[in-house]
């Protein structure tokens, strides 16, 4: 099988601006040194691509468009690093609030990441128990929130179809002017999609060499269905490894 082509499903051109960075990697392509976390990285200087990236997401997304979801389409493709590298990134270039939201059920890591309580989170604050103010956390750059996913018996699904959704999106929307949402693998959770479907649209991490095109024309039929448009594709090593 060949290689998937990322240029011809990557209207933003970020496959080669931007690769995600692993919390063990040597971000050699990314300005930062040593073995870092996820949160140590984002008080470091983001790298030019990175900010290249940011910038064609905020281009993309237009002066209206504020929340997006950043996916893959295996464990290994390294969503997670890639959502906190562009949250740092557009909080780098943009003045304004840029919340960092953990939405990925199936393996949560920001608040382990970034050293924050697992709770309260995006579950407690859907489900009414906190406000939303008590539940996001400032982290590295002063424009930068990061909002845990939290911990709860009720499903993300029932509660983003419940009636709180829609006031915590919006004031959400109303607070920040960029949302970055990692969400998991949407092609894997029903939740996962769902959230993507509120969003402005989608940013996909796929590990290098790994992926093949029938898998990213896949994804990007299911999110058609749904009309969630996509914004880019990322290149990764697997593992979340940045490209070198």
């Amino acid at each position: 099988m060949t290689k998937p082509r990322m240029s011809a499903m990557d209207p933003l051109g970020l496959s080669e601006a931007m690769p995600a960075m692993s919390s063990r990697a040597e971000g050699k392509g990314l300005g930062l040194r040593g073995v870092v976390s996820p949160a140590e990285s984002v008080a470091m200087s983001v790298s030019d691509g990175e900010l290249q990236a940011a910038a064609r997401v905020k281009l993309s997304l237009g002066a209206t468009g504020k929340v997006f979801a950043v996916t893959g389409l295996a464990p290994g493709d390294g969503s997670a690093d890639l959502a906190v590298r562009l949250g740092a990134a557009l909080a780098a270039v943009e003045p304004a609030p840029v919340l960092l939201v953990d939405g990925s059920v199936a393996e949560p890591t920001q608040a382990a990441a970034f050293g924050l309580p697992a709770k309260p989170g995006l579950l407690e604050v859907l489900r009414g128990d906190v406000e939303l103010s008590s539940a996001v956390h400032s982290v590295g750059p002063p424009n930068l929130s990061v909002l845990p996913l939290g911990k709860g018996d009720a499903s993300l699904a029932s509660l983003l179809a419940g009636p709180n959704a829609a006031t915590v999106l919006a004031q959400i929307r109303d607070r920040y002017r960029y949302v970055v949402i990692e969400v998991g693998l949407v092609q894997k959770a029903p939740d996962a999609l769902l959230l993507a479907a509120m969003t402005d649209g989608v940013v996909v991490a796929a590990a290098t060499g790994d992926r093949r095109r029938h898998e990213l024309q896949g994804l990007k039929q299911d999110l058609d269905r749904m009309k969630i448009p996509l914004l880019g594709v990322v290149l990764t090593t697997g593992g979340g490894r940045s490209k070198r």
